[in-house]
């Protein structure tokens, strides 16, 4: 999260919407981000073009079995998100 995905938000953000990533910026205005990540790989479950974010992933640090699953809505933050997983991951 904060060695790959917060540094693509972050370079996006400030790019394609004008504004610092200290504002808070919401999963609704990274949508087109987080789908475009996946537009050239195909999905691990149907193998078609356009998967997941998660599927877009690669690397040994970046692959393997989700043991647990994070709900959030549109209006959560990329920093409420990256915040929340971070502290699990502290925790764990």
């Amino acid at each position: 999260l904060c060695t790959t995905f917060q540094p693509e938000a972050m370079l996006y953000a400030s790019k394609r919407l004008a504004s610092d990533f200290s504002t808070k910026i919401r999963i609704y205005d990274m949508e087109n981000f987080i789908f475009d990540k996946g537009e050239h790989y195909r999905s691990i479950e149907d193998n078609k073009m356009k998967s997941s974010y998660v599927d877009s992933l690669d690397g040994k640090d970046h692959v393997g079995y989700a043991n647990y699953m994070l709900s959030y809505s549109r209006e959560n933050t990329i920093n409420d998100i990256v915040n929340a997983l971070v502290g699990f991951c502290k925790s764990q």
